[in-house]
């Protein structure tokens, strides 16, 4: 069978007889997290949300560049469903209660940014300040970047070489998170 066609723009609804999807929207902004746009499918009797890469469960927030606030926002449009399964664009399923800590942690790294925004650091002294107090720095140092890119209103100049190219930045991100996952996933087959 062949799926409908429907341009998505901000909250819809699709409900016909026999339908399986309800309800879908392109949360603001048209913004996801590392992607240039998502899809939220809400099947609400099903409780399930289907998230896209808003929600990337088990890793920390990946916004888009100079998307901060605009992310946050995208994740308590998640949490305001009020499903019981959220999936996610990588990593297992998650809750409601996953969504929010995403939210929460990524909100807390973005005012963590302002604060040494607005104390007139540079960017390498802010990341340097990341360094000392965030752990692992590899997913804190994009929400750093993303977050001065939106608090500057352009890429900062920085003498961090993976700061520069978001895109080495991100690759290097992947082979760290499968890494992270295969070493995780042989564990959980050896205990299987």
């Amino acid at each position: 069978p062949r799926l409908p066609r429907w341009p998505a723009d901000g909250a819809q609804s699709k409900t016909k007889p026999g339908d399986f999807l309800k309800d879908f929207c392109q949360p603001g902004g048209g913004t996801g997290q590392h992607s240039e746009s998502d899809l939220v499918v809400h099947l609400p009797a099903e409780r399930i949300v289907f998230c896209g890469d808003l929600f990337l469960n088990g890793l920390p927030p990946l916004p888009s560049e100079g998307h901060v606030t605009q992310t946050i926002a995208n994740l308590q449009v998640l949490e305001g469903l009020g499903a019981d399964i959220y999936v996610a664009g990588h990593g297992e399923p998650g809750t409601q209660a996953d969504v929010r800590a995403q939210r929460e942690r990524l909100q807390r790294l973005f005012d963590h940014a302002r604060e040494c925004h607005h104390q007139g650091l540079t960017y390498d002294q802010a990341l340097r300040v990341f360094a000392e107090e965030e752990a692992p720095l590899g997913f804190t140092r994009l929400a750093l970047l993303a977050s001065w890119m939106e608090l500057s209103g352009r890429h900062p100049e920085t003498a961090d070489p993976a700061s520069r190219d978001h895109l080495a930045l991100l690759q290097g991100l992947a082979a760290e998170a499968r890494q992270a996952w295969g070493s995780s996933l042989r564990g959980r087959a050896l205990l299987g």
